[in-house]
Parts: C-alpha cells; sequence; structure tokens
C-alpha cells in the first residue's frame, strides 16, 4: 500500500473533475471476489485545482460482498457512503 500512496498521484487521471459516484465493471467485482487478498479498492479524491486542500486516498479492503446480477455489467456506488 505504500507504493500505491507514493505513485497514484502521477498516474494519468481520467479527466473527470467532479464524480459523487464510483463505477466498478463486473469483472473486477468478480476478479476481487475470486482473490480478495490481491484486490484493494483504492479511491483518489482530487480537491480542484484552485484549492489548497490535498489529494485524499482511502483505501478499502474486500470491498465486495456479492456478485452482480446476471444482466449487469457495472455497479455504481455512491462516494459520499
Amino acid at each position: 500500500m505504500a507504493w500505491m500512496s507514493e505513485h497514484v498521484p502521477e498516474l494519468p487521471g481520467s479527466g473527470i473533475i467532479y464524480a459523487l459516484t464510483v463505477r466498478v465493471t463486473k469483472n473486477e467485482i468478480l476478479a476481487a471476489l475470486n482473490q480478495p487478498e490481491q484486490f484493494i479498492l483504492a479511491i483518489a479524491l482530487v480537491p480542484p485545482a484552485e484549492s489548497s486542500d490535498a489529494l485524499q486516498l482511502h483505501y478499502v479492503q474486500r470491498p465486495f460482498t456479492r456478485e452482480p446480477g446476471f444482466g449487469e455489467v457495472s455497479v455504481n456506488y455512491d462516494a459520499r457512503a
């Protein structure tokens, strides 16, 4: 996890400026459920450019408890929760 906290800020972003929802694909959820010890969900809260606030990183171990439904291709989660 130390590597992640040092290098995540260097990674190119998706260009999303503000989002209250985190979308996770079915394949990502299944991979996390099949190998939970190898999967940590990292969520970066990026402040606006004009803000002096620091980047906030949150790491969630074992973030998923069930498989998505048969017809679901992704699941949306409220980032405020």
